[in-house]
């Protein structure tokens, strides 16, 4: 009886330890993600402003403004601190173009095609990176 009283209790400190490795791993990559979740979220408001007619305003340069903020902040939270990817670093470089060609556009026309390039430019990395 002892022996499997010992076994049931190794057996659940062995889960707990495993569920706390498993999680502070997880914990590791959240920085990442949410800047990616970040980004969708500002580049969809940026579409539903296009899409409504409201890209002059106010809401559609504080959406650039903070496409711009996320796109600096890229290499810096996907790249581990010291290294440099080549192919990485480009497709970054290509992004904050693309969203600098959206705060420099004037006119929903211009916006929409601006934001299809940051689109193209987000999809072009993920194929090689997601």
């Amino acid at each position: 009886m002892r022996y499997l009283v010992c076994l049931i209790g190794g057996a659940l400190i062995g889960a707990l330890l495993t569920l706390t490795i498993a999680n502070v791993l997880a914990q590791r990559s959240a920085y990442p993600r949410a800047l990616m979740n970040v980004m969708q979220h500002e580049l969809g408001r940026a579409r539903d402003l296009v899409r409504d007619g409201r890209c002059d305003g106010p809401e559609a340069t504080s959406a650039g403004t903070h496409l711009d903020l996320i796109a600096s902040d890229i290499e810096p939270a996907l790249l581990a601190p010291g290294t440099h990817d080549r192919v990485f670093s480009q497709y970054a470089t290509d992004l904050r173009k693309r969203v600098e060609t959206y705060k420099a556009a004037s006119g929903c026309a211009e916006r929409r095609a601006a934001l299809t390039e940051v689109s193209n430019a987000c999809e072009a990395c993920h194929r090689d990176y997601k």
